[in-house]
């Protein structure tokens, strides 16, 4: 979405020769959801959140891209709902299936929470990526899921980078990524040192354009902390509350991220803001 729009708004009257692309945690993921409830109503059905009777679903149809692997190519695809009478026909359980039952990514999320879907597409998909996984030995395939939905994610998210880059390259504009995470993501790498989207930073690498990553920036600021990884997160975090809001900053990690993205911007600016000069 915000990639799309940048071409879109940049090509105007109000135009500006910078352009910042934030990528985080969830977006990969998001590039390829046909409709983000399919993947997360898993997780967040259960929330104590919404009236008696009601649930305020999040998460509707969107742009979203695929691999053709017919054509070897990406593609993009518009969102199921082109008028709003066509999100009536996502209401009741059989309507929303009928429409995503032959979506693969609707496979993948399937097979990932330990469900059933057909693999043959799946497969083809994981084939053109160079991934080996095993999507039909029942013992393994949720945990191959998982892996073949970070790769189809990551993969969609380069895509889109080059796309954007190429686009910044032809209308003279500089591009600066920014990479953001979510809490898990975070105490997995400050405990651990693991991070799930090493195949994303390795790509950035090979690249001229600038990045930051604030995962790793994260686990330097914990190193100069006192106390426990989970009130570190709390300095940093919004808790699960009665809203969708988890993983997004406080006014205190908003301040902090600011700090971490702060040399690196100034570094990319030509002229430096008057400040800097």
């Amino acid at each position: 979405q915000a990639y799309r729009r940048a071409m879109r708004v940049e090509k105007t009257d109000i135009a500006a020769k910078y352009i910042v692309l934030n990528i985080w945690d969830d977006d990969h993921m998001r590039n390829i959801d046909a409709a983000r409830w399919i993947r997360v109503a898993w997780m967040c059905r259960d929330l104590p959140r919404g009236g008696k009777d009601t649930y305020p679903v999040h998460g509707f149809p969107w742009a979203h891209c695929r691999f053709d692997t017919a054509k070897g190519t990406w593609v993009e695809l518009p969102g199921f709902c082109k008028v709003a009478a066509d999100l009536r026909k996502l209401v009741g359980r059989e309507n929303y299936y009928d429409v995503y039952k032959n979506d693969t990514v609707a496979h993948l999320c399937a097979l990932r929470e330990g469900g059933d879907a057909p693999v043959q597409e799946l497969e083809k998909v994981a084939e053109a990526f160079g991934a080996k996984v095993d999507l039909r030995n029942p013992q393994k395939r949720q945990a191959e899921a998982k892996k073949l939905h970070i790769i189809y994610g990551i993969r969609s998210t380069m895509f889109i980078v080059d796309k954007l880059r190429a686009w910044c390259k032809a209308n003279d504009r500089k591009l600066l990524i920014l990479l953001s995470y979510d809490v898990p993501s975070v105490m997995n790498y400050i405990e651990k040192g693991d991070r799930w989207d090493q195949e994303m930073v390795d790509f950035l690498d090979r690249n001229t354009d600038p990045y930051v990553d604030c995962l790793k920036k994260t686990r330097e600021e914990y190193q100069t902390f006192k106390g426990s990884i989970v009130d570190f997160i709390d300095r940093f975090y919004v808790g699960r509350a009665g809203a969708q809001v988890f993983g997004h900053y406080k006014p205190s990690g908003n301040f902090w991220f600011a700090q971490a993205i702060r040399k690196e911007l100034i570094g990319w600016l030509d002229p430096k803001p008057p400040a800097y000069r």
